[in-house]
């Protein structure tokens, strides 16, 4: 399922061009799943070497890692805010699936933080983030509707129908191959 999830967010991302190191992400299949330790805006006596191994566990791949550093650049508890380094993060998890990360990262570009507003895009990546199981991610796709000009809600819901066209394409023919090869 997180190969479709992939799919979904990879085309979305591709398709508005995010950013050009969203569209080159490729992870790793990971082999050895680490504790799920990698926290940031927290107390840490030692910073130093928590932000490098989330940032190593980040670079491995790992979307929760991902996220948290995100999470680390938006809130700026523990360092200054920065907002083009929580869109980069946020961008990587949200091509694994990570609704959460999505939901972030959707209302980023909603609300202009570290890019122009993009309201298309906006809702493209809340919808994705509601389809993964955020419940927050659908209702603020509803609330940004109402701020949507007519042609910005029509371009974003052509955009969602291609990815799911694609979708449909990917299960038909996971289908036909396990006829051919059961």
């Amino acid at each position: 399922m997180n190969f479709l999830k992939r799919i979904f967010l990879g085309i979305t991302l591709a398709l508005f061009s995010l950013s050009a190191q969203a569209e080159n992400y490729d992870s790793p299949m990971l082999i050895d799943t680490p504790a799920r330790t990698c926290t940031l805006n927290h107390d840490n006596s030692n910073l130093t070497s928590a932000l490098a191994y989330c940032v190593q566990l980040a670079e491995l791949g790992y979307d929760y890692a991902q996220y948290e550093l995100g999470n680390y650049w938006y809130d700026g508890v523990l360092t200054e805010q920065n907002y083009s380094e929580a869109i980069r993060w946020y961008s990587q998890a949200s091509m694994q699936g990570h609704a959460q990360a999505q939901l972030r990262l959707g209302l980023m570009y909603a609300k202009g933080q570290g890019t122009a507003v993009n309201k298309a895009q906006a809702f493209i990546i809340l919808k994705m983030a509601a389809i993964n199981g955020s419940d927050d991610a659908y209702n603020e796709a509803d609330r940004l509707i109402l701020d949507m000009e007519a042609q910005e809600l029509e371009l974003a819901n052509q955009v969602l129908s291609q990815i799911f066209r694609k979708y449909l394409q990917h299960i038909q023919d996971h289908n036909l191959e396990q006829l051919i090869n059961p």
